[in-house]
């Protein structure tokens, strides 16, 4: 991945007024500017503020911690469609589910929730179990390694953030753009065809009036989605529009309205195989490789039903200069996520094999779940820096900041637990009996109305450009409201379920050494926290005894930038850790209440270990990129297995990608493309007393290949073809009943329109 290519970045609209043009970079080294022939740009800031990271007007090659960038030419580039389908190119980030619960990913060893993938710096794009976001709207995907608590709040655990920045207005030229795509899969059992998929999107820019003070920008996609599971098609239609208006003398300020729709219906059922003959539960003692000769088909969906997912999204961007050195940003973000769900899914524990002289008679049953739940959030940011510069070689840049969400859901409805029903042969799909929809009641739950919100303060300092020294702290509480519908008594404890859970000081701290233009050392100190629930009791049956749930990371690290051999490389190495985990006790070990209680142990999972990601161009044509990561992330306690693994986390893995296009000759404008990944062996789940064997997931190796031609000044096309060896590999599976298989060969074609 390529760092910061800039010590400082001249406006491209400066350059553009004066004459140069857009096809061209400018950098400032060593005081003269330096003209470079356009290629493309990753892991590079492209706002004068980075509102992903530290918050703090940086280069990222300066930032004291590990980040990662890929851009939206990244991803049309490689065909990511879900947010799951980049983290194999990202050191250090895992999927914890290809499908099912795929909102999930796992950051140096810390399963992390939905929470903490963000969009545009909010929380409340994701919940209630839905698969990974679309990356339809998204300019770029910030991948930060670490805590991540004094810029947002609290954070369940310290693995990093993922943070999805929308679409906005560019001031670099108008442009339009029509692309259609088609897929389909050609492995383990499906050919060339089967379960199609097709892509239709479009996206304009456009600069209004004379002054560039005003630009608009708007996307539109429509979506049939296949998965390698029979009967599956997810439907997506999408929208997104934004308009920036520059304003005042210098046109200081600037103010950018977005709104975004996406309504995604998905079909139930995508991610489950199984093989009775691996172990069908966590504590049979059996663990060892995975069994694949008894295998389900792949194709084969065991399930049936759907969900709708509908997202709504409307925000103001807000930006002033309102002095020398003196910056105001403000951002508003309301973000509905609704689900509403009818689903038939397998039950693991429903395995069973009717007939013991025929290995193809086992069958599972299937449970129907009906849930209904609507959710809005309103959040904001507001911070302002301001920038003072005693000497010619010394500045001192200071920030303060608020964050907060308004969380609530309007509706909240789920039906009783239905019994299981409709046993299905798992290897021919036939039903012993119909489906069955009982149209089970709905009945409401209780309603939330929460509060979150963060404080910060940052402070940076520079000396004569070798040194940046950083330190700051921030410090939230959560307050929490609900509401019972008639007829429901709330619990007895409301009051400690209710009670305002306060948070920790976070503090942070880093120092940059440039050893030269080129090279830069880093060393930080980050942190993060988690607020205990109100209503836990401690062995003495009293509640709210408790301290915030802390995470901290320590990170050395080293960075190259050199533009002018197309050079870039990130090196760190660290200590991530959870301390004052909560773990409750036992079934039988009760406390005087009659209640199982809950315990603050002094340390939880720690991961020690290394990331590293280059990119290097040995000509302009030919573009080499590797990643890699060394996790030793284990339990100290939290009820697991002291020393155990942390599950679906790799102790090794690395990624490598080239592209090379072809400048002259008769195959001019033709490129191709190469992707390897490979992951190291992993436990499918955490190891406890009570389950001390689940699956130990086998480690894989995937090539990705990709074909590029561009015809003319308007047309372009690519063939890319994922999963080309069609590996069989496991993404997850706690047990046999259960396992989750990556997806076969799969096959797309896009053509673009650019006019």
């Amino acid at each position: 991945m390529r760092l910061s290519l800039t010590l400082s970045i001249i406006p491209l609209a400066t350059l553009l007024a004066a004459g140069a043009s857009a096809e061209t970079a400018f950098f400032l080294a060593d005081g003269e500017a330096l003209a470079l022939n356009r290629f493309e740009v990753t892991d590079s800031p492209v706002l004068p503020a980075d509102s992903t990271t530290l918050k703090l007007p940086i280069a990222l090659h300066e930032t004291p911690r590990s980040v990662t960038v890929l851009t939206a030419d990244r991803i049309a580039e490689q065909d990511f469609q879900r947010l799951e389908d980049t983290f194999r190119y990202v050191p250090g980030v895992f999927s914890r589910s290809q499908d099912g619960d795929s909102y999930h990913f796992l950051s140096r060893g810390f399963d992390m929730g939905p929470d903490e993938t963000k969009i545009d710096g909010f929380s409340g794009l994701l919940a209630g179990g839905t698969f990974s976001p679309t990356l339809f709207g998204i300019e770029q995907v910030v991948y930060l390694r670490g805590p991540a608590g004094i810029q947002y709040g609290a954070a369940a655990t310290p693995g990093g953030v993922i943070n999805l920045i929308t679409k906005k207005p560019l001031f670099t030229g108008s442009f339009n753009r029509v692309d259609a795509r088609y897929s389909t899969y050609a492995g383990s059992g499906l050919s060339l065809g089967d379960h199609p998929s097709e892509l239709v999107s479009i996206e304009t820019n456009q600069l209004l009036g004379t002054g560039g003070a005003f630009a608009y920008r708007i996307a539109a996609q429509a979506q049939n989605q296949a998965s390698y599971k029979d009967g599956i098609l997810d439907r997506q239609r999408a929208f997104l529009a934004a308009l920036t208006w520059k304003f005042g003398r210098g046109q200081r300020f600037s103010i950018t309205p977005l709104i975004e729709y996406q309504k995604q219906p998905f079909g139930a059922g995508r991610a489950v195989s199984i093989s009775p003959s691996t172990s069908l539960t966590t504590n049979d003692g059996a663990i060892g490789s995975i069994h694949t000769d008894d295998l389900s088909p792949l194709a084969l969906n065991l399930a049936s039903g759907s969900r709708i997912l509908t997202h709504q999204m409307a925000g103001l961007d807000f930006s002033a200069e309102l002095g020398d050195g003196w910056r105001l940003l403000a951002t508003y973000r309301y973000l509905r996520a609704d689900s509403d769900a009818n689903q038939f899914t397998p039950q693991t524990a429903s395995l069973r094999q009717l007939d013991p002289a025929n290995p193809r008679s086992w069958v599972i049953d299937r449970r129907q779940t009906v849930s209904q739940t609507d959710r809005r959030n309103h959040a904001f940011d507001v911070q302002t820096t301001y920038e003072l510069r005693p000497t010619e070689a010394v500045s001192n840049l200071t920030q303060l900041g608020i964050n907060g969400r308004f969380f609530r859901t309007t509706a909240s409805r789920s039906a009783a637990t239905q019994p299981n029903q409709s046993p299905i042969n798992v290897y021919t799909g036939a039903e012993l009996s119909p489906l069955v929809d009982a149209q089970p009641r709905l009945v409401d739950s209780y309603l939330s109305d929460d509060f979150y919100w963060n404080l910060y303060a940052q402070n940076q300092t520079r000396i004569a450009d070798r040194w940046v020294v950083t330190a700051g702290a921030g410090y939230g509480e959560q307050r929490y409201g609900r509401s019972y519908p008639a007829g429901q008594l709330p619990p007895a404890n409301l009051d400690q379920i209710l009670a305002t859970r306060r948070g920790d000081v976070t503090p942070n701290a880093a120092v940059v050494f440039n050893v030269s233009r080129h090279i830069s050392l880093y060393a930080s100190y980050s942190t993060s926290y988690s607020p205990a629930p109100g209503d836990y009791e401690d062995a003495r049956g009293e509640t709210g005894n408790f301290s915030p749930t802390t995470g901290s990371n320590y990170e050395t690290g080293a960075k190259l930038d050199w533009p002018e051999h197309h050079a870039s490389a990130t090196l760190s190495v660290f200590q991530t850790e959870l301390d004052n985990v909560l773990v409750q006790s036992e079934v039988s070990d009760l406390n005087p209440r009659g209640n199982r209680y809950y315990v603050q142990t002094g340390g939880g999972r720690r991961t020690r270990g290394a990331e590293f990601s280059a990119e290097y161009r040995p000509v302009p044509a030919w573009r080499l990129q590797a990643t890699g990561s060394y996790l030793d992330a284990r339990y100290r306690g939290e009820g697991r297995l002291p020393g155990s693994r942390a599950e679906r986390t790799p102790p090794w893995a690395f990624s490598l990608y080239q592209r090379y296009d072809l400048s002259s000759g008769p195959l001019k404008n033709l490129g191709f493309s190469t992707g390897l990944i490979w992951q190291d062996k992993r436990w499918s789940a955490a190891r406890t007393a009570a389950a001390p064997d689940p699956l130990l997931l086998p480690s894989y190796t995937r090539v990705d290949l990709g074909l590029y031609y561009r015809l003319g000044a308007h047309w372009d096309f690519a063939l890319h073809v994922e999963n080309a060896l069609n590996e069989v590999y496991f993404v997850n599976g706690t047990t046999g009943a259960a396992l989750e298989l990556g997806a076969p060969r799969s096959i797309s074609l896009r053509a673009g329109y650019r006019f």
